[in-house]
């Protein structure tokens, strides 16, 4: 793992224009359900996260996940340039992540006149 680490680290470093892409994953730390935890005998969220009622916590009280802190710090850091993502959980931006920097290619539940999400059928 430390030499993956140290691969990406200088891979970031020598990007000119960098960029994460991420999905529902990132936020399932923060309560967030994603899609395969909608499926029977899903192991996505923690059972005890589950009963302890934190799923469907307020969309309000979310906090940001160590993942979504980490992107952030390294844009703050000038090693991230843009984060597309799968998400409209705002969790990007409340981590510190530009708005202007962030691209959620689903919609976003914050910027309902811009970028509304639209229900899948």
């Amino acid at each position: 793992l430390k030499a993956k680490v140290q691969i990406l680290a200088r891979m970031l470093r020598a990007g000119s224009n960098n960029a994460a892409y991420t999905g529902a994953g990132i936020s399932t730390a923060a309560g967030i359900p994603d899609y395969a935890s909608r499926a029977a005998k899903s192991t996505a969220v923690d059972p005890k996260t589950k009963a302890a009622g934190l799923v469907k916590a307020s969309l309000l009280t979310m906090e940001p996940t160590v993942a979504h802190h980490t992107l952030a710090a390294l844009e703050r850091q000038g090693l991230l340039h843009f984060w597309l993502q799968q998400n409209h959980d705002g969790l990007a931006q409340k981590a510190g992540f530009p708005r202007d920097k962030v691209c959620e290619i689903h919609g976003s539940w914050h910027d309902r006149e811009h970028n509304p999400v639209v229900k899948m059928s």
